[in-house]
């Protein structure tokens, strides 16, 4: 009998692509410098150096030089910032390997990966009915994560920055950015002989991300990646279980225009529109160089048991609105708040049953979306 790969015994876990530099023990108005990095001089040109503590936490600049042991950000005002010495940093790594890939990433359900090859067939005159000649064309990798999600963390990787401690009086906070850090996921197959197949997916940017509740049900995130590269690993992560209970629809509240409603059911969906770039490399690479950032997209959409016309009216009358607000609690210092900002109706039909409760469909577009995250006293 042949030992199989099975589901049960299968691996994902993730690692922000950065090089962390702590205590940094110099600074200047466009030159970081920590004396412990050994930088590859000009290795990190054109990628971003986020401060990630202090006063100046969340703080970005686009790395134009680098040494062993500085980098230089042109346009950069980290002294008026407010970055001082023994601040910590992290330099983006966009399609290299982190040191620890062993981030839990919720309760995750089957993922599902692309990997092509897009051949070329090549035909041309002298040749008979069959290709003459086959080749590689673009490698073109992607893959679908479905989880139940414990913690708001995947928000940094859909908006782009976290910063806060997660208590009531400095919460986390997740907020929009241009650019959107990327991850390392490992992939494991294992079977009963604890034989393993690890794939290590490279460059992974959150290019659609949908938070869906239904009733009685824990809420889903739906992530749909784009990804530039995948190889074959030898090491299996070490990862930690995390055992507290997924955010559940019971737990929800939606608010719409200040006004909280009965939702039977709700689904938030947030696109980056990212875009795979090519470009001619010279060594033959079919991987995209870059893979950056388009148009976001913010939709909530659900249905609920209206008390009024007020939604009906604000959508007839074309009216926009300040906010609509998820509020998910777990308990008194366990909560997570989504905010949309600037919002429009796109359509609230009323259904009207025969013996049932009204039910009103709806579906929202908004312009600006923050996260907010409190995780402990």
């Amino acid at each position: 009998m042949v030992a199989q790969w099975l589901g049960s015994r299968t691996l994902c876990s993730y690692g922000k692509e950065i090089l962390a530099g702590t205590d940094l023990t110099g600074v200047a108005a466009t030159v970081l410098t920590k004396t412990g990095w050994a930088l590859t001089p000009d290795a990190h040109i054109g990628k971003i150096v986020e401060i990630t503590s202090g006063t100046a936490q969340g703080y970005r600049a686009l790395i134009t030089d680098n040494d062993a042991t500085t980098v230089t950000c042109a346009d950069a005002s980290f002294v008026t910032e407010g970055v001082v010495v023994g601040d910590d940093c992290d330099i983006w790594i966009f399609g290299e390997k982190p040191a620890v890939v062993n981030n839990w990433f919720g309760v995750i359900q089957p993922t599902e990966p692309t990997e092509k090859n897009n051949l070329i067939d090549i035909r041309g005159i002298g040749f008979d009915r069959n290709i003459a000649l086959l080749m590689p064309g673009k490698k073109d990798v992607g893959a679908t994560v479905e989880i139940f999600p414990q913690t708001a963390a995947m928000f940094e990787f859909v908006l782009g920055k976290k910063t806060g401690a997660g208590t009531v009086a400095d919460p986390y906070v997740y907020a929009e950015t241009e650019r959107i850090p990327s991850m390392t996921i490992v992939s494991v197959a294992r079977g009963p002989a604890n034989n393993a197949f690890v794939r290590e997916f490279l460059g992974c940017k959150v290019n659609e991300a949908t938070i869906s509740s239904r009733e009685y049900e824990p809420l889903r995130v739906r992530m749909t990646m784009a990804i530039k590269d995948v190889q074959k690993g030898s090491t299996v992560p070490s990862v930690s279980t995390n055992t507290t209970n997924p955010f559940m629809f019971a737990q929800t509240k939606v608010t719409m225009n200040d006004v909280d409603y009965i939702a039977k059911n709700w689904n938030l969906t947030m696109r980056n529109g990212l875009i795979k770039d090519w470009h001619e490399s010279g060594d033959g690479s079919r991987v995209p160089l870059h893979i950056s950032e388009g148009e976001r997209y913010y939709e909530l959409s659900g249905e609920i048991t209206p008390s009024d016309t007020t939604l009906w009216d604000l959508m007839n009358n074309a009216t926009k609105f300040d906010t609509a607000t998820l509020l998910i609690t777990r308990g008194a210092n366990d909560k997570v708040t989504i905010t949309l900002s600037e919002c429009w109706l796109e359509d609230a039909p009323v259904r009207l049953p025969d013996s049932d409760v009204v039910r009103e469909k709806f579906t929202l577009r908004a312009r600006s979306c923050s996260v907010s995250e409190v995780v402990s006293a």
